[in-house]
């Protein structure tokens, strides 16, 4: 992979970002993935639906989310699982995802604070997930955490990786006042690195969702900025997305193999991209 700019740099900006993202009561809530809540929340409601899909063919898993944030994958798993262990570098952040798991009462979900190139002695895991947690590290951390995460996977456990991805070139994009330090990598860089990592076999990779998500492009580059927040405007954005989910499955089989020269033809700059590895018994 392509080496980051100062890595030792990117790293304390990195945590330096998160801390003050979770002090500021925000977590995850507002990220550098969009403006406006409805797109994040089409990410959010995407995601969990995909891997509660690949969760149906384990017996109550236990999972380890590396990088948990402020719990929202967590949360959202512990009804399917035995035990959700999250692990958090943030200080502020693991305190803000304590919170939300005591005031759920969800007694089979844990935070604790760490690294995710170095996992605590938590046993080993059905599941381990890296969801957009790659996309803020250096490579070296991304080789760390890989390695971490298939050591601390059952033979056949699955690991889930998710992050928004370049469509061209790999770009590093500097810390902004609403923004940590992010690398886009490719999707197939991401393979590269999963597919070096011994003991991990990966057996599935693409787009999360139809990466062209008509509705936000429109909200972005079409919508006048004073209609964004027009009620009438927010209805049919919601419309518009409900739909999406209901046939964003059903256009990715269709036109999967299209996608790729679509985003570039239109010079989309990034797209959210899965790989699904499982560990090879030894």
């Amino acid at each position: 992979m392509t080496s980051l700019p100062d890595p030792t740099q990117q790293r304390q900006q990195n945590r330096d970002f998160w801390e003050q993202r979770g002090r500021s009561g925000q977590g995850h809530s507002v990220t550098m993935m969009a403006e406006h809540q409805r797109f994040l929340d089409y990410i959010h409601r995407s995601e969990v639906r995909f891997l509660e899909h690949r969760l149906a063919s384990f017996r109550k898993p236990r999972i380890l989310d590396l990088g948990c944030g402020s719990g929202r994958l967590a949360l959202a798993l512990a009804p399917q699982s035995s035990e959700v262990i999250g692990i958090e570098l943030a200080e502020s952040l693991v305190a803000q995802a304590r919170a939300a798991v005591e005031a759920e009462r969800l007694g089979n979900v844990r935070i604790e604070q760490g690294s995710v190139e170095a996992c605590l002695n938590e046993g080993k895991f059905d599941v381990v997930i890296l969801s957009g947690v790659l996309n803020h590290v250096d490579d070296e951390t991304v080789t760390n955490a890989l390695r971490e995460a298939a050591g601390a996977l059952v033979p056949k456990g699955m690991l889930y990786i998710r992050n928004n991805c370049s469509n061209s070139d790999i770009f590093f994009r500097p810390m902004g006042m609403n923004q940590p330090p992010c690398t886009f990598r490719r999707g197939e860089d991401y393979r590269t690195a999963v597919a070096a990592t011994p003991g991990l076999e990966i057996i599935e990779e693409r787009y999360l969702f139809a990466p062209l998500c008509i509705p936000n492009l429109v909200y972005y580059y079409l919508l006048p900025q004073p209609l964004r927040d027009h009620a009438l405007v927010g209805r049919a954005l919601d419309a518009w997305f409900r739909y999406e989910e209901r046939t964003s499955e059903r256009r990715l089989r269709r036109f999967g193999r299209l996608y790729p020269s679509l985003v570039r033809a239109i010079r989309k700059p990034t797209s959210f991209r899965v790989v699904v590895a499982v560990r090879n018994p030894p």
